[in-house]
């Protein structure tokens, strides 16, 4: 191999991890910001939207996708329950939200 071939081909892989390390943050701040927008009653406790901020910036990448992960779980079986919801509304019955107080 000749001193040309070894430079190029440090180049090539320098550009390459370059081009990863961009799309893994990209990643990274995309969830970071979904994690921002997201208002504290779409998390389960009091303390979630601090504990999942400090795991995405401790963890970096390995953060940000624990953290996708229990995202489309929590849609997923957000989406189960609206269909629950919407299948017991067709058959004449209802029930009520953990949410709702029962006073008028």
């Amino acid at each position: 191999m000749t001193l040309a071939q070894h430079v190029e081909g440090e180049a090539l892989l320098s550009c390459c991890g370059i081009c990863l390390g961009l799309i893994f943050f990209i990643f990274w701040l995309i969830q970071f910001f979904d994690l921002m927008s997201r208002s504290d009653e779409a998390f389960p406790s009091r303390y979630d939207k601090i504990i999942w901020s400090a795991v995405l910036i401790l963890l970096n990448l390995l953060g940000a996708l624990i953290y996708w992960f229990w995202k489309q779980g929590n849609t997923a079986r957000s989406l189960a329950e609206q269909d629950v919801k919407e299948s017991l509304k067709q058959a004449g019955l209802e029930i009520k939200d953990k949410d709702d107080s029962g006073t008028a």
